[in-house]
C-alpha cells in the first residue's frame, strides 16, 4: 500500500511540477520521501522543484543527495548541471553534463548545459556550436528543442550569421505553445528577446505584449482556481 500510495504521490508532484504550481508539487513531493525518506526519485524530484522555484542551493543540496543513492541518473546530473549554472559555477556544472551524457548520450538538456558551461569556461564559439547542434539531433521534447535552438541563436547572432538566426528562429513560436506551462513563460519571454536583437522589432514588441497578456490570464485563472 505504501508503495503505490509513493507512486501515485511522485506521478501527481511530476503533473504538478510541469503546470508550474511548484508550492502544491513540493508539498506532494515531500509527503512521497516521508513514506521513503531514501527515493532517489523523490530526492531528485524535490530537486527539480526546487531548481524551478529558484531555490539553487536547496536544488543543489537534494540532487546530491540522490546521486549518492543512485548515481547513474543522467536526468538527475544533468539538473545538477543545470542548478550549478544558475550560481556561476561553470567548471561544475560542466562535470554534471559530461556525466550525465556518458550516463545517456540522447540526453538533450545536458546538452544544454554543458554548451553553456562551456561558454562559460570561455571555450572556443565554435565548440559551443557543436555541442548545440549535438543536442538538437537527439531532442524530442518540445521543451528541449525550443531551449536549444534559443541558445543557438544567441550564438549565432554574436557571430553576425544572420541568415541562421532566421533558420532557428523560424516556427519557434508555434513550438512553444507544445511546451510544459513551467518553462512556456521563461521560453516565450527569451524569443521576444531574440526577435528584438535580430532586428524584428515590430514582431518582437507584438508577441511580448501577447505573451504578457497569455501570462496575466494565466495568473488571474490560477488565483481563481486557488479560491475555488
Amino acid at each position: 500500500i505504501l508503495l503505490v500510495a509513493r507512486v501515485g504521490a511522485i506521478y501527481l508532484a511530476q503533473a504538478t511540477l510541469a503546470a508550474a504550481r511548484y508550492a502544491e508539487a513540493e508539498q506532494i513531493a515531500r509527503f512521497a520521501n516521508f513514506l521513503h525518506p531514501w527515493s532517489a526519485d523523490t530526492l531528485a524530484l524535490r530537486g527539480v522543484i526546487a531548481l524551478m522555484s529558484g531555490s539553487q542551493e536547496r536544488s543543489i543540496w537534494f540532487l546530491q543527495r540522490s546521486l549518492a543513492l543512485f548515481p547513474a541518473a543522467a536526468a538527475t546530473q544533468a539538473a545538477l548541471s543545470g542548478a550549478l549554472l544558475s550560481l556561476g559555477r561553470g567548471s561544475a556544472a560542466r562535470i554534471a553534463a559530461q556525466q550525465a551524457l556518458e550516463l545517456d548520450p540522447s540526453c538533450a538538456v545536458a546538452f544544454l548545459y554543458l554548451a553553456e558551461a562551456e561558454r562559460i569556461d570561455g571555450i572556443s564559439a565554435l565548440e559551443v556550436e557543436d555541442t548545440l547542434r549535438s543536442g538538437l539531433t537527439v531532442a524530442q521534447r518540445a521543451d528541449d528543442v525550443v531551449a536549444l535552438r534559443c541558445a543557438l541563436a544567441a550564438l549565432l547572432l554574436s557571430e553576425d550569421r544572420a541568415a541562421e538566426v532566421s533558420l532557428m528562429l523560424g516556427g519557434l513560436d508555434r513550438l512553444i505553445e507544445h511546451c510544459t506551462p513551467a518553462v512556456q513563460a521563461r521560453l516565450r519571454f527569451r524569443y521576444g528577446e531574440l526577435l528584438l536583437a535580430h532586428g524584428q522589432i515590430d514582431r518582437a514588441r507584438e508577441y511580448l505584449q501577447q505573451t504578457v497578456m497569455i501570462d496575466v490570464s494565466a495568473n488571474a485563472g490560477s488565483s481563481f482556481s486557488s479560491k475555488i
